[in-house]
């Protein structure tokens, strides 16, 4: 079984008045014996032929307990615990990925920034704290096969789908407000924490369509805090938390309309 290998692509910017560094989180799967990145099934098949492609963002709420006053908690097997009160999520990117050997992609990542007419019309906000299905839109182009979603978390703007009217998301990726239990036993203490960061990954497609197909793709909150130090700097834990929401995600595959 493969598994991800994590690294840091920095791009920095020498003038002052400019918008902070860009850090992309791209967490890339190896290649399978084939020279592949993916979904085997589809590998082997070599990929879905598709023309079309309507994607919608779903939710996994398993490992979730609900809060009286709204938003959800979630505790790690060593008893630290986070509590989203509110939160918002950027998905800046969907866009379907070609069936290309790992070796013979044309750029190396990131390739979240696709234009590829595949992807997803515009970047849209998503409320954490509601977990709501969200339909982001229908693209058509030329038929090729794909064998992967590729799916990137990155700053959103004023007018973007879904923004919350008072701007507290503009320029950020991801914010939430809560509290924390650090460790077992502690004191639960306020917690707010925001990234204007960018994780990307490619989720294999699981299913089947004809022509035109329907991507769902499902974000696991529950993997939020997974394998990160609560003693991290707020916006270290944030950067880590939009990089397990990317790489636990799915995207399944089926007919479209």
């Amino acid at each position: 079984m493969h598994r991800p290998r994590p690294f840091l692509l920095l791009a920095t910017t020498a003038s002052c008045g400019t918008p902070p560094p860009v850090v992309v989180v791209v967490l890339e799967r190896e290649a399978d014996d084939t020279g592949f990145v993916g979904s085997e099934s589809h590998r082997e098949a070599d990929g879905i032929e598709l023309e079309g492609v309507t994607w919608t963002v779903d939710w996994n709420d398993e490992g979730l307990t609900p809060l009286d006053g709204g938003g959800w908690q979630v505790e790690r097997a060593d008893g630290s615990a986070l509590q989203l009160y509110e939160g918002w999520l950027v998905v800046y990117t969907l866009v379907l990925e070609p069936c290309e050997p790992a070796a013979t992609r044309g750029t190396p990542p990131p390739h979240g920034y696709s234009t590829h007419p595949s992807r997803a019309p515009e970047p849209v906000a998503l409320a954490l704290h509601m977990l709501a299905p969200t339909a982001l839109g229908t693209a058509t182009f030329p038929a090729e096969p794909f064998c992967d979603a590729g799916v990137t978390i990155f700053r959103g703007e004023d007018g973007n789908p879904g923004m919350p009217d008072d701007g507290s998301l503009d320029g950020l990726s991801f914010r939430m407000n809560g509290a924390l239990r650090r460790v077992a036993e502690a004191p639960w203490e306020p917690f707010e924490m925001q990234s204007h960061l960018s994780a990307e990954h490619d989720l294999p497609l699981v299913g089947t369509a004809d022509g035109t197909g329907a991507v769902d793709v499902v974000f696991s909150p529950a993997h939020l805090i997974d394998d990160i130090s609560l003693d991290l700097e707020p916006d270290r834990i944030a950067l880590g938390a939009i990089a397990n929401l990317t790489k636990t995600a799915t995207a399944t595959l089926s007919t479209g309309p």
